[in-house]
């Protein structure tokens, strides 16, 4: 079994809640209220569900276990998740990355000028423009764990997310891929 350790910086979740209830504009302006379909932003508590309930996928496909802690930048752990939301650098339309760092360190970032949902397809469905958190972030730690991107439709790791709707599972060749490199859940 690998141990692993995630979190989300203090100030990431204090400016997910102080959000709450204001929608993204554009990274350099917000305004108080809904948009034009009623929507608010997810809130701190609904975004740590939902990325708790991927973490649990990969558990339960291999070898792995993810406790969750506070942000220590002074802690050198083999192995690190550092989600947080921010003004993105990235070009295009690019709308979460994984970086890794020194030590083993992972950090995934998602954009903060994207409107994310976290209740799934039905709710992407009735809410143009917005992105499925479940599907990036599946995506994203599957990086962070090595995997690669792959030419198959129904894997969390296809080379576009975006484009083909919202994955909310790893796929049995997903987890194949897992327990090669992780070996198999307890």
């Amino acid at each position: 079994m690998t141990d692993f350790t995630w979190y989300f910086r203090e100030a990431t979740l204090a400016n997910l809640r102080a959000q709450e209830g204001q929608i993204p504009v554009n990274r350099f302006r917000r305004f108080t209220g809904k948009d034009a379909h009623g929507e608010r932003p997810p809130s701190a508590e609904a975004v740590e569900a939902v990325l708790r309930g991927v973490l649990t996928q990969f558990e339960r496909a291999c070898a792995v276990r993810f406790t969750r802690d506070a942000y220590q930048p002074e802690r050198h752990l083999t192995f690190e998740f550092d989600m947080v939301f921010q003004d993105h650098h990235a070009t295009g339309m690019t709308l979460a990355e994984c970086t890794h760092g020194t030590g083993g360190c992972a950090q995934i970032v998602f954009r903060d000028d994207v409107r994310w949902t976290t209740g799934g397809w039905l709710t992407r469905l009735f809410t143009p423009g917005a992105w499925d958190l479940r599907t990036f972030a599946l995506h994203e730690v599957g990086h962070a764990l090595g995997l690669r991107h792959v030419d198959e439709w129904d894997s969390v790791m296809v080379h576009n997310p975006e484009d083909h709707g919202v994955v909310s599972k790893l796929s049995a060749r997903d987890k194949a891929r897992l327990v090669t490199r992780w070996g198999a859940a307890a």
